[in-house]
């Protein structure tokens, strides 16, 4: 590929983010961005060079302000309640691309006890939890969803409280108090 110039990339990168270059030298120039147009705001410019620079200095300035706002998402992620949204909406969007529940009740009435455990992580997994060695509840330390594996049992208690059969069949498996 023979070099370009910087002016072309740098157009052809505004294009790729969704900028629009437009006008002429009669008219003047200016750019859009999805419903936000320079010309409006800035009134036309006189090159088209001018608008690619000012198109330009506008995605730094949006991109400056998507780092800022995804730091702070970073830095107070933990402790706020998105996280704990965020992580529900995740396990509900993975249920769905699984068997329903009552085909875990299907599975789990005839089957033995280690069938069981394994039905139940295949849905545990997705809460970030698990029966592991066929005797304890631990939290899955990949997906990091609970703080401790006592945690991870709390978890499943209260739900198996609410009455959640997966949560249920998990203590009744180890036979845990609810």
């Amino acid at each position: 590929m023979a070099h370009q110039p910087i002016q072309l990339l740098v157009e052809r990168s505004l294009r790729e983010l969704g900028y629009e270059i437009v006008g002429d030298d009669e008219d003047g120039w200016s750019f859009s961005f999805g419903s936000f147009e320079s010309a409006r705001n800035m009134g036309r410019l006189d090159s088209h060079e001018e608008a690619v620079a000012a198109a330009f200095s506008d995605a730094i300035e949006g991109l400056q302000d998507v780092l800022a706002a995804g730091t702070a998402v970073v830095d107070h992620w933990e402790g706020s309640r998105l996280a704990e949204f965020v992580r529900e909406l995740d396990a509900s969007v993975r249920s769905m691309t699984t068997p329903r529940w009552y085909d875990l009740e299907v599975v789990c009435c005839d089957a033995t006890h280690r069938e069981r455990v394994q039905a139940v992580n295949r849905f545990a997994q997705f809460e970030g939890w698990g029966i592991f060695n066929d005797r304890e509840i631990q939290r899955d330390d990949e997906m990091d969803r609970f703080g401790s594996d006592d945690d991870a049992v709390d978890h499943v208690r209260q739900l198996a409280s609410a009455g959640s059969w997966l949560h249920r069949e998990a203590l009744a498996l180890l036979r845990l108090p609810r």
